[in-house]
């Protein structure tokens, strides 16, 4: 075929064309397609709307800018999001330091028993400093906790003592060296939220914030994930959580159990009994 014939002859037959009836096969698939998108949004198969549109814009833009970087509806979004399903495999993304202020970080304490593996955090190779701040089960807001939990108040008692004592264990069974990359804390104010610090004052550092609900049980609790020193947000809560830690008394069995423990030598102890 002669491509260039065939080209003059469609060229031909589009100037031969009937104006008219061209303009009104391109009005008729204007309607049509208006039609279409019109029955297709009144059967609820198409929604836009520009408000909305430049609303949720705004929202994004003014999440990124506080430094939110992720956000988990409820614990099961850990293992889908995060890329790290377990608290220790989210704390091991740590490259220098390790901050933590919890109620009594049941969940890795009781179901992953995480103790032992936050010993291993500031082993070598890795030499990461990790500060771990428990709520004082001595403090004045632990029936307020309770209640807000939905739990006994010696019940949560138990299992704060229970945490305290596990890490209290596997520190005392670190070298010297070790022992200084580990410190143990027990805060006395009400807490409102737990959160994680990871390498915190590095420009790759990350807060995340684990909300509870009231009285509902912590697989539903919710967290959201900020990265990066110099978002307003992100500053202001490595800040304020930070001076928490920071406020907080080192944790010693002598004043920090409601009850003796039997066999926890406290390094007061040790240290007379040394000299």
């Amino acid at each position: 075929m002669d491509w260039k014939s065939f080209g003059i002859g469609v060229l031909g037959s589009i100037i031969a064309m009937d104006w008219k009836s061209l303009g009104i096969g391109v009005l008729g698939s204007i309607i049509a397609a208006a039609l279409i998108y019109l029955v297709a949004r009144s059967k609820g198969w198409i929604e836009f709307s520009f408000s909305r549109w430049r609303h949720d814009r705004s929202v994004f833009q003014r999440l990124k800018a506080g430094g939110l970087s992720n956000f988990y509806a409820s614990r099961s979004d850990f293992a889908k999001y995060r890329n790290a399903p377990n608290l220790i495999d989210y704390l091991r993304t740590a490259k220098h330091s390790v901050v933590v202020a919890g109620y009594w970080m049941a969940h890795g304490n009781e179901a992953e028993g995480i103790a032992s593996d936050i010993g291993d955090l500031v082993r070598r190779p890795c030499e990461r400093t990790v500060t771990i701040a428990i709520i004082d089960p001595t403090g004045p807001c632990i029936p307020e906790l309770a209640s807000y939990l939905g739990i006994p108040q010696d019940e949560l008692v138990r299992r704060i003592e229970s945490s305290l004592l596990n890490l209290y264990r596997v520190r005392s069974r670190l070298s010297p060296e070790e022992q200084h990359r580990l410190t143990i804390k027990a805060y006395r104010t009400i807490p409102i939220a737990s959160v994680i610090i990871l390498d915190g004052n590095l420009p790759d550092g990350r807060i995340q914030l684990d909300i509870k609900p009231y009285r509902v049980p912590r697989h539903y609790s919710f967290s959201f994930e900020l990265s990066g020193p110099g978002s307003g947000l992100y500053d202001l809560c490595f800040k304020a959580w930070g001076s928490l830690v920071s406020d907080a008394p080192e944790f010693d069995p002598e004043h920090h159990l409601a009850s003796r423990q039997p066999g926890i030598a406290t390094e007061q102890q040790t240290r007379r009994a040394q000299t």
